[in-house]
Parts: C-alpha cells; structure tokens; sequence
C-alpha cells in the first residue's frame, strides 16, 4: 500500500518548514489538553495524525463527573480527509511542549500500535492526579 495522499503529505511538510517544528497546533493549546497535527507510520505507511492530548483529569470533565477512575489510553480512530484521528490520555499534570514531544516519539516507536481503544498502566483517581490504589 502507497501513502495516501502524498500531496496533503507534502503541504504539511511545507508547513513545518518556517519554524522547523516536528508538529503544528490546530487548535491553541491549553493546559489541560492539545490538539495536533504530525506525521507518522501506521499500518505500514506514512499517516497525518490528527491527534488530541489531554490530562486524564480533563478527559474526565469531558466524560462528566460521574466517569469511574480512569486509566492512561491510546485510541486510534478512523481515516477520515485523508487524516487518522488519534485521542491519548496522560496521567500528567498538564499537556506542556515535553509531553507533546515525548508523546510523537512514542506514537512513532510503538510498532504495534492497531485501530481502537488501547488502555494500560493504573488506574487514576484524576481528581488528585495520583493512581487510583495509592
């Protein structure tokens, strides 16, 4: 299988170029949570991820109060324009430029990575940032 449209691939890149990051914003970041866009390997060619960082603390007000402890997670959704849509939860007190980087990194590293929800480590009382059997 070829990378799918090389061509958004390639004005990506040129967007890069200015600044010489490895990612750029789509949204303006916060503390609790980023929204990014940055290339990759998936299922064996180059991807666009469109990709939401967030603290577990944050998933949680999106899920509503009553969401049960929670655990750090990796969820890899549908292609859809030509971008995969990826949402990761952090067991992190914000969403700063380490964690972005560190992040890329791991999604580029994780050579297993596959379509779905994925969710490890312990699970986390969000409300103090600590795990949930602590």
């Amino acid at each position: 299988m070829t990378d799918a449209a090389p061509d958004r691939l390639q004005q990506f890149r040129r967007e890069l170029e200015p600044g010489g990051d490895d990612y750029l914003h789509i949204a303006p970041p916060q503390p609790g949570c980023a929204y990014i866009r940055f290339t990759g390997l998936f299922e064996g060619r180059t991807t666009l991820w469109d990709a939401r960082l967030m603290t577990l603390a944050h998933y949680r007000k999106l899920a509503g109060a009553t969401a049960p402890a929670l655990r750090q997670f990796i969820e890899v959704g549908p292609e859809q324009d030509q971008l995969r849509r990826l949402d990761i939860g952090l067991n992190v007190a914000q969403i700063d430029t380490p964690v972005l980087l560190k992040t890329i990194i791991m999604v580029r590293k994780y050579k297993r990575l596959r379509r779905g929800r994925h969710e490890y480590g312990n699970a986390c009382n969000t409300a103090a940032g600590q795990p949930h059997d602590a």
